[in-house]
Protein backbone atom coordinates (compact mmCIF):
# COMPACT_ATOMS: atom_id res chain seq x y z
CA UNK A 1 0.00 0.00 0.00
CA UNK A 2 1.37 3.51 -0.80
CA UNK A 3 1.12 5.72 1.70
CA UNK A 4 2.15 9.18 2.03
CA UNK A 5 1.66 12.08 5.04
CA UNK A 6 1.65 15.57 4.81
CA UNK A 7 0.85 18.41 6.73
CA UNK A 8 0.75 21.93 7.54
CA UNK A 9 2.38 22.96 11.42
CA UNK A 10 2.70 26.51 12.07
CA UNK A 11 3.08 26.10 15.54
CA UNK A 12 4.67 22.47 15.89
CA UNK A 13 1.91 20.86 17.39
CA UNK A 14 0.70 18.91 14.19
CA UNK A 15 4.18 18.26 13.05
CA UNK A 16 4.54 16.35 16.08
CA UNK A 17 1.16 14.18 15.31
CA UNK A 18 2.97 13.67 11.95
CA UNK A 19 5.99 12.26 13.09
CA UNK A 20 4.43 9.93 15.27
CA UNK A 21 1.99 8.57 12.72
CA UNK A 22 5.32 8.37 10.49
CA UNK A 23 7.06 6.46 12.81
CA UNK A 24 4.19 3.77 13.13
CA UNK A 25 4.10 3.37 9.52
CA UNK A 26 7.78 3.54 8.96
CA UNK A 27 7.53 5.92 6.52
CA UNK A 28 8.30 9.95 6.12
CA UNK A 29 5.96 13.01 7.24
CA UNK A 30 6.51 15.82 4.48
CA UNK A 31 5.22 19.25 4.77
CA UNK A 32 2.55 20.40 2.47
CA UNK A 33 5.26 22.15 0.23
CA UNK A 34 5.73 18.45 -1.11
CA UNK A 35 3.04 17.51 -3.70
CA UNK A 36 1.23 14.14 -3.90
CA UNK A 37 0.85 13.12 -7.42
CA UNK A 38 -0.73 9.32 -6.20
CA UNK A 39 -1.47 7.69 -3.16
CA UNK A 40 -4.00 4.46 -1.84
CA UNK A 41 -3.86 6.65 1.69
CA UNK A 42 -2.81 10.02 2.85
CA UNK A 43 -2.73 11.20 6.09
CA UNK A 44 -3.57 15.26 5.74
CA UNK A 45 -3.13 16.92 9.00
CA UNK A 46 -3.30 20.65 9.97
CA UNK A 47 -4.62 23.11 12.84
CA UNK A 48 -7.52 25.41 13.31
CA UNK A 49 -6.03 28.98 13.75
CA UNK A 50 -8.87 30.99 14.44
CA UNK A 51 -11.44 28.30 14.05
CA UNK A 52 -10.20 27.78 10.66
CA UNK A 53 -7.55 25.82 8.52
CA UNK A 54 -4.72 27.89 6.89
CA UNK A 55 -5.17 29.18 2.97
CA UNK A 56 -2.03 27.37 2.05
CA UNK A 57 -3.94 24.00 3.05
CA UNK A 58 -6.63 24.58 1.04
CA UNK A 59 -4.48 25.51 -1.76
CA UNK A 60 -2.90 21.81 -1.19
CA UNK A 61 -6.18 20.22 -1.14
CA UNK A 62 -6.97 22.08 -4.65
CA UNK A 63 -3.79 20.71 -6.33
CA UNK A 64 -4.85 16.52 -5.56
CA UNK A 65 -6.79 14.66 -8.10
CA UNK A 66 -8.28 11.19 -8.27
CA UNK A 67 -4.67 9.36 -8.06
CA UNK A 68 -5.50 9.66 -3.79
CA UNK A 69 -7.54 6.91 -3.03
CA UNK A 70 -8.40 7.75 0.38
CA UNK A 71 -7.34 10.28 2.55
CA UNK A 72 -7.29 10.39 6.30
CA UNK A 73 -7.63 13.75 8.69
CA UNK A 74 -5.77 14.70 11.73
CA UNK A 75 -4.61 17.83 13.61
CA UNK A 76 -4.42 19.48 16.71
CA UNK A 77 -6.21 22.23 18.26
CA UNK A 78 -6.60 23.98 21.52
CA UNK A 79 -10.49 24.49 21.03
CA UNK A 80 -12.36 21.91 21.28
CA UNK A 81 -12.53 22.09 16.94
CA UNK A 82 -10.89 19.93 14.61
CA UNK A 83 -10.53 20.36 11.13
CA UNK A 84 -12.09 17.47 9.63
CA UNK A 85 -15.46 19.35 9.04
CA UNK A 86 -13.55 22.13 7.14
CA UNK A 87 -10.89 19.72 5.01
CA UNK A 88 -13.66 17.17 4.35
CA UNK A 89 -15.97 19.88 2.55
CA UNK A 90 -12.47 20.71 0.39
CA UNK A 91 -11.59 16.96 -0.49
CA UNK A 92 -15.56 16.25 -1.47
CA UNK A 93 -15.96 19.10 -3.72
CA UNK A 94 -12.65 16.88 -5.16
CA UNK A 95 -14.79 13.84 -5.12
CA UNK A 96 -11.57 12.33 -2.94
CA UNK A 97 -12.83 9.69 -0.73
CA UNK A 98 -12.13 10.48 2.79
CA UNK A 99 -11.96 8.37 5.85
CA UNK A 100 -14.77 8.09 8.22
CA UNK A 101 -12.71 7.97 11.29
CA UNK A 102 -10.21 11.25 12.43
CA UNK A 103 -7.18 11.95 14.55
CA UNK A 104 -7.17 15.25 16.83
CA UNK A 105 -4.97 16.12 19.17
CA UNK A 106 -4.89 18.90 21.84
CA UNK A 107 -2.10 21.73 20.85
CA UNK A 108 -0.98 23.97 22.66
CA UNK A 109 -1.77 27.55 22.31
CA UNK A 110 0.04 30.16 24.56
CA UNK A 111 -0.71 28.80 28.27
CA UNK A 112 -4.04 26.66 27.36
CA UNK A 113 -3.38 22.94 27.26
CA UNK A 114 0.13 23.68 28.16
CA UNK A 115 2.75 20.83 27.34
CA UNK A 116 -0.07 19.20 24.86
CA UNK A 117 0.25 17.28 22.62
CA UNK A 118 2.17 15.16 25.05
CA UNK A 119 3.35 11.22 25.21
CA UNK A 120 0.03 9.63 25.30
CA UNK A 121 -1.33 12.44 22.74
CA UNK A 122 1.73 10.70 20.56
CA UNK A 123 0.95 7.45 21.50
CA UNK A 124 -2.39 7.33 20.55
CA UNK A 125 -1.40 9.03 17.19
CA UNK A 126 0.16 5.58 16.32
CA UNK A 127 -2.26 3.70 17.95
CA UNK A 128 -4.84 5.84 15.65
CA UNK A 129 -2.46 4.73 12.45
CA UNK A 130 -1.99 1.09 13.46
CA UNK A 131 -5.44 0.27 13.17
CA UNK A 132 -6.44 2.87 9.84
CA UNK A 133 -3.44 0.45 8.12
CA UNK A 134 -4.38 -2.89 9.39
CA UNK A 135 -8.84 -1.79 8.23
CA UNK A 136 -7.31 -0.99 5.09
CA UNK A 137 -5.00 -4.14 4.38
CA UNK A 138 -7.83 -6.19 4.81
Amino acid sequence: MDIKIRYLSKTGNTKKIALAIAEELNIEAKTIEEPVDKADLLFIGGALYGDKINSNLKTFISKLDNNIKTVVIFGTSASKNTVYKELKTYLDEKNISVHDKTFNSPGNFLFYQFKRPNKEDLNNAKTFAKEIKTELDK
